[in-house]
């Protein structure tokens, strides 16, 4: 991961700590254009978006969220 994406999730993933949802949802995004996103922090985008009532963002992200897992053969 490039070192401005791995800035940029660090200060997401902080940011969803601290239940910040525009700043978590924003970051988030602006790493996903740098670098894929992990099922985790995808996870996060999913609920960032959710709290923010982005329903459209919400679903993309679980969808997302989705076939990451089918394609790692996660159906638990």
């Amino acid at each position: 991961m490039k070192a401005e994406a791995a800035l940029l999730l660090e200060r997401a993933r902080h940011a969803y700590e601290q239940r910040d949802w525009a700043d978590a949802f924003e970051l988030l995004r602006a790493t996903d254009d740098l670098a894929p996103l992990g099922p985790d922090d995808l996870e996060r985008l999913l609920w960032s978006a959710a709290m923010l009532d982005r329903d459209q963002d919400s679903l993309a992200a679980g969808d997302r969220l989705f076939e990451t897992y089918v394609e790692a053969g996660r159906y638990d």
